[in-house]
């Protein structure tokens, strides 16, 4: 299948949405890129602040547009492209931890982001840190998270609760990432208008047994409560069962390692860049047929 990806980005700073696209259509064995428009059979178009579109063009050729909107704004942003990936594809949470599906038709189809390559490191850490939850308090829903964690009586030497560094999307910080590979379970959250960030990949990556908040997007492969992650909900409930889950794992270790080697093993096979294009090209043969 030819593809003309539109546009590319400009310098060296990571642009996931955009890496990610790219990344995954070299390397997939059933895409040429080409630089025509005229020559390709499908135009990829990915939204972002810092590589604006040429709407005029896309709008032109909307028969053959895929648009892969990884935009945090659930909003549709192109009006009738050939297909429309959308990532913030539910509600922003509800007082009952629940979201709703706001795009339930064919006419938008779900998407997330995944796993790179930059996110597993080839060094060998020490997990010394027993328990990590790295958030930042931008949104509510992860206020009360680390609240709560900072409630418990967690001796200090094994726990960190609080962000890192200042490290922003536009890089793959080391120091970051390896603070993760040192942690033996992560607890991390969705933000609270959309459903999808970085974090939850970047957790799984790093091999330690995940908590993440429960994720109602319908994607192909979802992670699996028990198998590959712990799920929890935001609700008073919910982060109580959260510490009691917390406490139940710390202390069984060998099933905490057993859920977090299947994690690793599950993103690095069905959520890399290679693994999205796939389920994009399955899609626009669904929708030839």
């Amino acid at each position: 299948m030819k593809i003309h990806l539109h546009k590319q980005k400009i310098g060296n700073k990571i642009r996931r949405p955009i890496d990610l696209v790219y990344q995954g259509l070299l390397q997939h064995k059933d895409v040429d890129l080409v630089n025509s428009i005229q020559d390709c059979d499908y135009i990829f178009a990915i939204p972002h602040a810092h590589r604006p579109l040429d709407n005029e063009m896309l709008t032109q050729h909307k028969d053959k547009v895929v648009y892969i909107d990884y935009e945090d704004s659930p909003n549709k942003s192109f009006k009738d492209p050939f297909l429309y990936f959308k990532r913030s594809y539910v509600s922003p949470l509800k007082i009952d931890g629940s979201r709703d599906i706001l795009y339930n038709n064919l006419d938008v189809k779900p998407i997330s982001f995944c796993c790179f390559d930059d996110m597993f490191l080839d060094e060998d850490v020490e997990r010394d840190i027993d328990l990590g939850c790295y958030l930042r308090g931008d949104w509510q829903c992860r206020l009360n998270v680390l609240q709560f964690l900072k409630n418990q009586s967690y001796p200090d030497n094994s726990i960190h609760i609080g962000q890192v560094n200042n490290s922003t999307r536009t890089t793959f910080d080391n120091d970051y990432l390896k603070h993760l590979r040192r942690t033996k379970i992560i607890i991390t959250s969705n933000p609270q208008p959309w459903e999808g960030d970085s974090r939850t990949w970047e957790s799984l990556a790093s091999g330690a047994l995940v908590f993440v908040d429960r994720m109602f997007v319908p994607l192909e492969d979802n992670l699996i409560d028990g198998e590959h992650c712990i799920m929890y909900d935001h609700t008073l409930k919910g982060y109580s069962e959260l510490v009691d889950k917390i406490n139940y794992y710390k202390e069984n270790i060998d099933e905490a390692k057993k859920i977090a080697n299947n994690g690793l093993s599950f993103v690095k096979q069905k959520h890399m860049p290679i693994n999205r294009i796939d389920y994009i090209l399955k899609q626009i043969q669904n929708a030839k047929n």
